[in-house]
């Protein structure tokens, strides 16, 4: 059988990245998208057979519900429909001083369009004993101080990923979560600009507080350069992901794979003194 992927962020970085390998491997691809930005234009141009967009803004819950209702019936149950749920946004900043609509929105686009998308999606891929594809990160495994926000909607979306595999095993689909490191993409500038966006907003007593700790975010933003690997790496992930017969339940990717993998085995207060 065909396949056929629904990729959600699809206009940039890893998303963007994945619906043109999937073009290229023939597949038919439904991408999701904020806004259509030149490179999907141009995708669409070349692949018009192959690629449908639809925009929706991931942060309005009723406009999720309406928009991608109505992009679901376009899908067809002659191919196997795999659902990759890549969309999500990033920021950093101490925890008093991030807002609490910053939570809402973060948790809206990170975990419960996640959510949404999924039960929409989900009766054509139990038809078609399609999967479920995560794009989590390293920070659902370890929170760094001032990415409580973020961490946290990643720990959530591992547990999410966990207990619907479990309960999907009976329909033989596949449920995975892709577990990046830093990728060389332009999230980390975007998550920088929205940090700044939000720290100028805070109040002047709370940024005298913590500006040691806002300047030493800012240079951790700065260097994550120095620590990212190519976007190609988690593009082959997804891959094996797709069409491998017996797929991993999580796939780690990036250069601090070992370092993750030996903070686990450490004693809390240890990794406590070490973050912070």
């Amino acid at each position: 059988m065909s396949k056929s992927v629904v990729i959600s962020g699809a206009s940039r970085g890893i998303g963007l990245a994945l619906v043109e390998h999937f073009l290229k491997q023939q597949f038919t691809v439904y991408g999701i998208v904020r806004q259509i930005n030149e490179p999907l234009k141009q995708l669409k141009i070349t692949y018009s057979n192959q690629l449908t967009i639809c925009e929706v803004d991931l942060a309005d819950s009723k406009m999720v519900e309406d928009r991608i209702l109505e992009f679901e019936k376009l899908i067809n149950l002659n191919s196997e429909i795999i659902l990759i749920n890549n969309a999500g946004i990033s920021a950093g900043g101490p925890f008093e001083i991030l807002s609490y609509q910053h939570w809402v929105e973060l948790y809206q686009v990170n975990l419960l369009a996640i959510v949404q998308l999924t039960k929409i999606f989900l009766p054509k891929i139990r038809k078609t004993k399609g999967r479920i594809i995560n794009i989590g990160s390293v920070s659902g495994r370890i929170a760094s101080p001032y990415l409580t926000s973020y961490a946290s909607s990643k720990f959530a979306l591992r547990g999410l990923t966990d207990g619907l595999r479990r309960e999907l095993r009976r329909f033989a689909i596949r449920v995975i979560l892709i577990e990046p490191g830093p990728v060389d993409t332009g999230i980390w500038e975007t998550s920088q600009k929205r940090s700044h966006n939000m720290l100028n907003l805070a109040d002047k007593n709370l940024s005298d507080i913590y500006s040691t700790q806002i300047k030493k975010l800012n240079d951790e933003i700065n260097n994550i350069h120095k620590s990212t690997v190519d976007v190609s790496h988690v593009v082959n992930a997804v891959q094996e992901s797709v069409v491998s017969q017996k797929p991993k339940i999580y796939y780690m990717v990036g250069k601090n794979k070992f370092l993750i993998k030996l903070v686990s085995l450490m004693p809390g207060w240890i990794v406590d003194i070490l973050l912070s």
